[in-house]
């Protein structure tokens, strides 16, 4: 079995992958829950396979470590588990995108064998292309990749000002952009219901987050 280190923001979530890997009979060489341990046990563990959360709220995030350990070790393989439902809120503010990785999703995974298979089918490969699937459709097909950045800068609270100024576009555009933008999700141009908020929640319905 290849050795196979395991990055987890969520250290409940950690303990329990590891475990249950373990008890598939993987060869489990370290775990972490942020991106500065994960780094250090990189080079100490040198492990074959790294299973890599995207969202680490850490300094890096899971596709800029697999960068830094790609470029230690471009053979490794890497398996990104996510909660993002669309995968392109997970890589589209990427520069710098590994080209050879298998994408997972958390609500995806009934039970630690799909885990588990995908770890061997990297190990076959040990660089295993995108792998799509019917699971792998996004919830609104219809939306752009502009239309997406526009739905995370609202999601940060900037102002049309703001938003035009970073995408060098004129406001009135912006505006413009917003207005399809919110036909395209359903949401009501009732001056009456707060447009951006309800922009947001969305947002983060399709990056998987929960929203109090």
């Amino acid at each position: 079995m290849p050795r196979v280190l395991i990055v987890e923001n969520d250290r409940t979530l950690l303990t329990m992958l590891a475990n249950s890997l373990a008890q598939f009979g993987h060869n489990i060489s370290g775990i972490s829950s942020n991106s500065t341990e994960a780094l250090k046990l990189f080079k100490t563990v040198n492990p074959e396979i790294v299973i890599l959360d995207i969202d680490l709220g850490d300094s890096l995030d899971g596709i800029e470590v697999a960068n830094v350990m790609r470029k230690s070790n471009p053979d490794v393989g890497i398996i990104f588990l996510t909660s993002f439902n669309d995968d392109r809120f997970a890589f589209m503010s990427k520069k710098e995108i590994p080209k050879d990785f298998t994408y997972l999703r958390k609500q995806e995974i009934r039970n630690v064998k799909s885990l588990s298979d995908a770890i061997l089918d990297s190990a076959r490969d040990m660089k295993v292309s995108h792998k799509t699937s019917s699971a792998d459709k996004v919830f609104y097909s219809e939306l752009s990749d502009r239309d997406i950045e526009l739905m995370r800068h609202v999601s940060k609270g900037y102002s049309n000002t703001k938003i035009a100024r970073i995408l060098k576009i004129e406001e009135k555009s912006c505006e413009n952009a917003i207005s399809r933008l919110l036909k395209k999700l359903d949401i009501s141009a009732d001056k009456d219901s707060n447009q951006r908020v309800l922009i947001t929640r969305k947002y983060f319905e399709l990056s998987g987050k929960k929203i109090i």
